[in-house]
């Protein structure tokens, strides 16, 4: 077992496989959380997407609870969500309709680079979905 008490969950996909890799990942953030564990998630690629407001309204998956739910809990126990900065405009293909992007973003998120999360990877134990 490892000495590390930080987690970092990466998510990668979107809308793609109807949102079941992003349930998982923060099903585990949630969980990581609650267990005292300090837990960021990384938000990338097309799993910018679940950054943005309204973007995992509705998205749910036999066997879990909806994608919200996590993100609630996650966020409710002190959870972090990091969202790629340089992905969103490409990846969320969305039109920003906010004056500045970071209007666009979830509640308790906030954008960050790869230097940030390349430091906290430093430190942490990792899971990529």
């Amino acid at each position: 077992m490892s000495n590390v008490n930080k987690n970092l969950i990466i998510i990668t996909t979107g809308k793609e496989d109807r949102g079941g890799r992003a349930i998982v990942g923060f099903c585990m953030a949630a969980s990581s959380i609650a267990l005292g564990i300090d837990t960021t998630v990384f938000l990338t690629l097309n799993g910018t997407i679940w950054g943005m407001n309204g973007q995992a309204e509705n998205v749910k998956i036999d066997g879990f609870e909806p994608l919200t739910v996590y993100m609630d809990q996650f966020l409710e126990n002190g959870g972090k969500i990091l969202v790629c900065s340089p992905c969103v405009e490409f990846f969320c293909n969305l039109k920003i309709k906010s004056k500045t992007k970071e209007d666009s973003l979830i509640k308790g998120a906030e954008f960050a680079g790869f230097p940030t999360v390349t430091s906290i990877m430093a430190e942490s134990s990792v899971v990529s979905l």
